[in-house]
């Protein structure tokens, strides 16, 4: 019995070695409801994972799966070899102490999950769901940057935070994710500057994010500016596609930009793209409604279409904005002739002619007209 008994346990010890030491590229595994599995395989994965950044030999991420979820302790690195974070998961979720480090390898944060399942991340990336317990925060020079108490994810006692040169900045104290009483702040000299109700402090936090958010639509605003005018010089040296694409960039900084709108309908227009060109000067309609440029822009496009009834349209619209568009009126006359309209046709070119359109000039000189 004895010896049975022995070669059983031999077996199992075996077996967990063999299964510790199976290591798989996380990017072979795929997720099937909730759990990873291996390419073609029925069962969940278990086993080691292993992940390293492309074009060198450095480890991004090492850890464990059980039955195809995160579980025992796992690492993450930054691309120069340092760790970033370390922890545990239970199940999936993050549990335990977890460390986070600055890629200078100093300490970024310090603190406890219960069930963490790695969401709503603060401004360093680092999850809030599940924190538990004392937080500590450092600064990347090494000064401590925050002391915090959590229980089951919302903010629970008193939250300390320290300016970048080690003095003490705020104090919070909080019951269940809400501020409880008075918050104090002091500016980087050490002297008391603010000290407020929970009122005056959520009045002051608004005010704060409001003057955070225009800073941050200054700058990209300032950012889509250069991308619009490398746009713009591109279309200049006929480098047609790279003027889109810089245009488009322009567009994602700042999505209301009406003058990237319509240089962007102009390049598409120069492709003989009219459609995406419309799509283009639509949107800078909506932004800018009273831009006529942009619907005798619109015109143009839909009388390459052939398309003169919107053409018309347009044009109507753009001389009801600037009724001196001379423009608009020589565009229009040929939209009209295009539809059989020639006495209106003929108004307009006079109309042209009297605002100073030289196309419209010579054409009612060679043809025998005055205006």
């Amino acid at each position: 019995m004895k010896r049975t008994l022995f070669f059983i346990i031999a077996l199992v010890f075996i077996a967990s070695l063999s299964f510790s030491q199976t290591k798989v590229n996380i990017n072979n595994l795929e997720e099937h409801g909730g759990a990873m599995f291996k390419i073609d395989d029925d069962k969940p994965y278990s086993g080691r994972v292993f992940a390293l950044y492309k074009n060198t030999d450095n480890k991004k991420l090492e850890g464990l799966y059980r039955d195809g979820l995160k579980n025992g302790k796992w690492t993450w690195w930054h691309k120069n070899g340092d760790i970033y974070s370390k922890g545990s998961f239970r199940a999936g979720l993050m549990s335990g102490q977890w460390e986070f480090y600055y890629s200078n390898g100093k300490i970024m944060a310090v603190g406890h999950y219960r069930n963490g399942d790695g969401t709503n991340e603060d401004k360093n990336g680092i999850p809030i769901h599940g924190r538990q317990s004392k937080w500590a925060f450092w600064h990347k020079n090494g000064f401590k940057s925050d002391e915090q108490t959590w229980k089951n994810g919302k903010k629970d006692g008193v939250f300390t935070s320290w300016h970048y040169t080690g003095v003490r900045a705020s104090e919070i104290t909080y019951i269940n994710g809400n501020i409880n009483g008075m918050w104090t702040y002091w500016n980087e000299r050490g002297e008391k500057e603010r000290e407020g109700t929970v009122e005056e402090y959520n009045i002051l936090v608004r005010l704060e994010e409001e003057a955070k958010a225009a800073e941050e639509m200054a700058a990209a605003k300032m950012a889509a500016e250069g991308w619009f005018q490398k746009g713009y010089n591109a279309g200049m040296n006929g480098e047609y596609n790279a003027e889109i694409s810089l245009y488009l960039k322009a567009i994602e900084l700042n999505p209301d930009y009406a003058n990237a709108y319509i240089n962007l309908g102009i390049a598409y227009g120069k492709q003989d793209n009219y459609t995406k060109a419309i799509q283009m000067w639509e949107k800078a309609i909506e932004l800018n409604s009273d831009d006529a440029d942009a619907y005798t822009n619109l015109g143009i496009a839909y009388g390459e279409q052939n398309n003169y009834t919107k053409a018309i349209q347009s044009y109507e619209k753009a001389i009801e904005l600037k009724p001196d568009y001379a423009l608009a009126y020589w565009n229009r006359s040929i939209s009209k002739d295009s539809v059989g309209d020639k006495s209106g046709g003929l108004e307009d070119t006079k109309k042209a002619a009297r605002l100073g359109h030289p196309g419209a000039q010579d054409w009612l000189k060679e043809n025998g007209y005055d205006w």
